[in-house]
């Protein structure tokens, strides 16, 4: 497993990773996992990403086939960027485990992803999608080639 720690650029004045709860999940997670966060963990993370703004990209993160995120939603303003990235550049049949970001319908259940992403699950702690499908921009230009602009 690989723990991907995310820390805000402090000039945006978004929450601290010490603010935030402590990264935990309640489930056990498959070896190959890529755990992503803003929040801090008990143990040393794998790789740390620090002054993260709207300009990063999270493109170079290891490829897997299971994608856990915690809190990136209720964490960050930043978080529909960073799902916009993760979503487009993992593979067919990954599974995304959301974790902590429930309340309020998920950023993934929005119309853009509904004929990619599966909802294989969910509760009041985690909603588990499969992506399915390529994203609609991945099957028209590919990410590299695509520009908000």
């Amino acid at each position: 497993m690989k723990i991907v720690h995310l820390h805000h650029d402090p000039k945006l004045n978004y929450p601290k990773s010490h603010d935030l709860p402590l990264l935990e999940w309640d489930m056990e997670l498959p070896e190959d996992s890529v755990v992503v966060s803003f929040r801090k963990n008990k143990t040393k993370p794998d790789i740390v990403k620090k002054n993260f703004h709207a300009c990063e990209r999270l493109l170079d993160l290891p490829v897997t086939k299971n994608l856990v995120l915690i809190g990136l939603e209720t964490d960050s303003p930043l978080a529909p960027l960073i799902l916009w990235d993760l979503l487009h550049i993992a593979p067919i049949n990954t599974k995304i485990i959301m974790i902590g970001n429930l309340g309020k319908q998920s950023y993934l259940q929005r119309q853009y992803f509904k004929n990619s992403l599966r909802l294989l699950s969910e509760n009041s702690e985690q909603q588990v999608f499969e992506k399915i499908a390529p994203l609609p921009i991945e099957k028209d230009k590919g990410l590299s080639r695509f520009s908000f602009c």
